[in-house]
């Protein structure tokens, strides 16, 4: 078992999560949001899904073992390039759990799962049902400049 878990996101979304305090829930996408649609990236050409909508259904924090994705693989993990920028390095906790047997526990419908994990990390993928608070974050930075912008005194000290 990992001793980290990561949760990615991009620059527009960190000035939310230090106002907020936390990492907040998103779909867990155990059902099939209504408008998905397959098509290829640009970037790798791998076929990607696309939604405008998804499920409220159990939501989660996404989280995964991998501590840098290279944006050309952000498809394999559910993101797009600029998600792969802000970094949040979580210690793991009994209540992280691995998504592969999540889905199934929550009876995730075997079709759209095949569907949803096509061409993806997902033996990384761990799910949080609730708020990650920034005081179970470790440190929150940016991959590509080194930056730190949590705990806020980090970014002082140099």
């Amino acid at each position: 078992m990992s001793e980290y878990l990561y949760h990615f996101t991009s620059p527009n979304h960190l000035p939310e999560i230090l106002n907020a305090g936390y990492l907040k829930l998103t779909p867990s996408n155990l059902i099939e949001p209504k408008d998905v649609t397959f098509g290829k990236d640009p970037e790798t050409g791998n076929v990607t899904m696309v939604s405008a909508m998804s499920d409220s259904v159990k939501p989660v924090v996404w989280l995964t073992t991998q501590d840098t994705i290279p944006s050309n693989q952000a498809s394999g993990h559910g993101l797009n390039g600029l998600k792969t920028i802000i970094r949040c390095k979580i210690p793991m906790k009994a209540d992280y759990l691995w998504w592969h047997k999540w889905s199934d526990d929550n009876r995730m419908k075997s079709s759209w799962k095949k569907r949803f994990i096509r061409n993806t990390s997902y033996s990384t993928w761990y799910i949080c049902e609730h708020r990650i608070p920034l005081e179970g974050i470790e440190v929150i930075d940016n991959t590509l400049t080194g930056e730190i912008y949590w705990p806020a005194q980090a970014s002082t000290e140099e």
